[in-house]
């Protein structure tokens, strides 16, 4: 599912710090209202998603 955890974070997370950006899209997709990541969520070092994307460079997040 889309909040399957990876360590302390979730695959929102993941894709953001990845720079994934068609899984992004496809996490916050209005088709994927079930089991979607809280987008203020914070991992266990206090970021968001997008502080992820941010920090390593994804500015098209």
């Amino acid at each position: 599912t889309a909040v399957r955890r990876f360590g302390s974070t979730n695959t929102l997370h993941r894709a953001c710090k990845q720079g994934n950006f068609d899984i992004v899209k496809k996490i916050l997709s209005p088709e994927t209202l079930v089991n979607r990541p809280d987008v203020n969520g914070k991992d266990s070092f206090g970021s968001t998603a997008l502080q992820e994307a941010s920090y390593f460079g994804h500015d098209d997040i």
